[in-house]
Order: structure tokens, then C-alpha cells, then sequence
């Protein structure tokens, strides 16, 4: 949910409006208005959210709501509501836990797409994608969309059928708008199940993964510390360290609207790695991209400490430190093409592996 599109979760309302009955928080309010101009509509929560979560959780809360303008857009009577599209849509943009919207064609607020079906032009879709139950609510209640929910009623009629449903997604999966609609009408035909529920009434997390794969057999095994590395090419980079440390790509890349890649894990020797394009307007840019010195390195244990450096360096590294023995240890150091540094660190010569 970004717009402010007209819920029926009238028990779930009334318990959270009860509750934040205060006006927004002036200085958080001026905080986010501040920022509003440098958020892209279409960036990725998933660049900047919890990483380890996103390595555990494989499942994405769905929802799409339905809203019945009381009039055209371009009407005196839904200024005010339009002129509030883009910060409230900034909002959830840059609401923890968020992972994407629907938008129209040119990048604009989903009111203005047209829903399949639909008898009355004023009808307008509202679908995105959440971390969890507990994202999308927060955003909902816990910020100024809030103000916006409780004066629905100046701009939306109240169907008496449902018009909001939610359901889980393969972490990853961005749902269509036919298939949320096509759950909407099995709600209201058939009542809440795991193909669609109300959010009055949510479902928890599916407890098998989705098709295709699989769950550790211990999850305190997961890493607690994982590299986040922004490069400047995303692909590139996955074919360089698949090339140089025999990298696996983990699932599917999560690519944005305008093609860049906001995630990929790789799993290196057992070890996850997590990357993303370059996303200036987030302040994440490849060290190569920013020009300024790298005082953070990689280290990677390998078998052969000269193989795997001249490797790199063939698939287009450049030198940093040449392998030489020290410390016990056959180690040397190269820059890659993104301007991370790793260290590669093996046997000393001449010892067993």
C-alpha cells in the first residue's frame, strides 16, 4: 500500500487510530519532507533493509487495495489528495520493510493506472510488496499516511464489498495485478484462505519455503555478519567472482524498474555475499564510482594463494600487494574492478594444503 487509497479494516483501524491519536511529530515530519526530493520512487527497500532478515525470511507480504474515487483526478474536489501523492508514496519508499509498488507507465503513482475490469473509470489500484505484516502496518499507522487514512472519506466511496487483500509471495516475487485482483474476487466469493485474506484478519508466514528451495537444517548456522558490497555492474561483478573464487549465485536477482540490480547474494566457499548496482541517490556508489581512498578489505582464505591472484588479475584486477610469504601465510592483495580490495591469503610456499 503507498497511495492512500480508502481500507475496510475497520476493527484493525480503529484498534491503531486509537492509538496515534497525537499529530505527527514536527521534527520527524520536517526530516522526511527534507528527504522526499532525493528519494526515487522505484528504489528497492531490499538495498538498504535488514540483510540478514532478507537471508532468512523467504517469504513477502502481498497486498493490493482497491479505492473508488469520488471524482476524476484532474477534479477542483481531489487536489488536495493528489497533490499528497508523491510524499506519501516517498513515504513508503522509505518505510522500513518495504520492497516494491506498482507504479504506471512513466514511474507515477499507481491511481492513475487503469484496473483491468473495472466498470467505473473513478476505481484505482493500489499493490505492493512488504517485508512482513508488521512493514506494511507500520507504515499505514505509524506515519503521516495516517493523516491521510483518517479523511478517506473525502475522497473515496465505501463499496460494500471487499476491497483489500493480502497474501504471501516467494521473497523476490513481484505479483501482477490480474493475479491480486483475481485473489481479491476469491475473497469475496469464497472468504479468507492462503490464496487471499483481509488484513483484519492476517495469515501467518507460510511455514514450508516456496517451490525451489531450501532451509538450512539449523538456522543458527546462518552468517551473523554478511559483506554488502555496491559495484558499479552488478552482472559483471557476479561473472568476475564466479570466474575468480568460484562464486554461486544464490535465487534470483531483484531487478528494479529502470534495470539495475537493487539485490544478489553469492555464496563464496560457504560464505554469503550480498551486492547491488550503484544507487547514487541513496548515497551507495561503487569506491571506484566516488573516487575517494578504500581502507575497507575483503580477506579470503584459498588454497592457492598465486592461482587465485593471477586469475583476478586476468579477469581484470589490478595489483595491490603481489603474494609473498608472511606471517606463516602465502598472502597477497589485489583491487577489483569495482575498487574493492581483497586480501588472498593461503599456504606459504612450499607447505601442504
Amino acid at each position: 500500500m503507498t497511495d492512500p487509497l480508502e481500507h475496510p479494516l475497520q476493527q484493525l483501524q480503529d484498534n491503531e487510530l486509537a492509538a496515534t491519536t497525537d499529530a505527527p511529530d514536527p521534527e520527524f515530519a520536517r526530516r522526511l519532507r527534507t528527504r522526499v526530493d532525493a528519494i526515487e520512487a522505484r528504489i528497492d527497500r531490499e538495498t538498504s533493509a535488514n540483510p540478514t532478515r532478507r537471508a532468512t525470511s523467504r517469504w513477502h507480504l502481498a497486498e493490493l487495495n482497491l479505492g473508488l474515487f469520488k471524482a476524476p483526478l484532474d477534479s477542483p474536489e481531489m487536489s488536495e489528495f493528489v497533490n499528497a501523492l508523491d510524499r506519501i508514496n516517498a513515504l513508503a519508499d522509505n518505510a522500513p520493510g518495504f520492497v516494491w509498488r506498482m507504479t504506471d507507465d512513466d514511474g507515477g503513482p499507481s491511481s492513475y493506472v487503469e484496473v483491468p475490469g473495472a466498470t467505473d473509470p473513478n476505481m484505482a489500484s493500489n499493490l505492493s510488496v512488504w517485508e512482513s505484516f508488521d512493514a506494511l502496518r507500520d507504515y499505514m499507522y505509524r506515519t503521516d499516511h495516517v493523516s491521510y487514512l483518517r479523511r478517506r472519506a473525502d475522497w473515496f466511496d465505501h463499496p460494500p464489498e471487499p476491497m483489500t487483500v493480502a497474501w504471501w509471495v516467494p521473497a523476490g516475487t513481484i505479483p501482477t495485478l490480474d493475479d491480486a485482483l483475481r485473489r481479491l474476487q476469491n475473497l469475496r466469493d469464497h472468504g479468507p484462505s492462503d490464496e487471499g485474506w483481509p488484513l483484519t484478519k492476517p495469515r501467518p508466514e507460510p511455514s514450508e519455503p516456496p517451490e525451489g528451495t531450501t532451509v538450512p537444517e539449523d538456522a543458527s548456522e546462518q552468517p551473523v555478519l554478511i559483506p554488502y558490497l555496491t559495484v558499479g555492474d552488478a552482472r559483471a561483478a557476479i561473472d568476475f567472482y564466479s570466474e575468480v573464487f568460484g562464486a554461486e549465485q544464490q535465487g534470483e536477482l531483484f531487478e528494479m524498474d529502470d534495470g539495475r540490480v537493487g539485490h544478489a547474494e553469492l555464496s563464496i566457499r560457504q560464505q554469503t555475499v550480498f551486492l547491488a548496482d550503484d544507487f547514487p541517490e541513496m548515497n551507495l556508489v561503487h569506491p571506484d564510482g566516488h573516487g575517494g581512498p578504500t581502507s575497507m578489505a575483503l580477506v579470503l582464505n584459498v588454497d592457492d594463494c598465486d592461482a587465485v591472484f593471477e586469475h583476478a588479475l586476468a579477469a581484470g584486477a589490478t595489483t595491490e600487494r603481489a603474494p609473498a610469504d608472511q606471517h606463516g601465510f602465502r598472502i597477497g592483495w589485489f583491487v577489483d574492478p569495482w575498487g574493492h580490495r581483497w586480501s588472498i591469503s593461503g599456504p606459504e610456499t612450499g607447505t601442504e594444503n
